[in-house]
């Protein structure tokens, strides 16, 4: 997340996948403190079904278009639980 509250999303390989993750965007406010202004993470996003609570095949994941392509599905995407935290910002 940069300081002016934008969030940016890239592939191991560098390339900008933000537009793929709407979803992940949205939530990753909900997890970071009060007062928290810029953070570099890394992570993996992963298929979730919510109706089973199991995680989906990586395929599945990587067939998502430029846009949210399961907008009414089961499916909720997600940052895997680990992750590694390399930059913080705070007020």
């Amino acid at each position: 997340m940069l300081p002016d509250g934008s969030v940016k999303i890239f592939s191991r390989n560098q390339e900008d996948n933000t537009p793929k993750f709407p979803d992940v965007i949205r939530a990753m406010p909900r997890f970071l403190k009060p007062g928290v202004k810029s953070v570099v993470i890394d992570a993996e996003a992963v298929a979730f079904d919510r109706v089973s609570g199991k995680i989906l095949p990586f395929q599945i994941l990587s067939t998502r278009g430029t846009s949210c392509a399961f907008p009414k599905s089961r499916h909720c995407f997600a940052g895997c639980p680990e992750y590694s935290l390399y930059h913080i910002t705070k007020d």
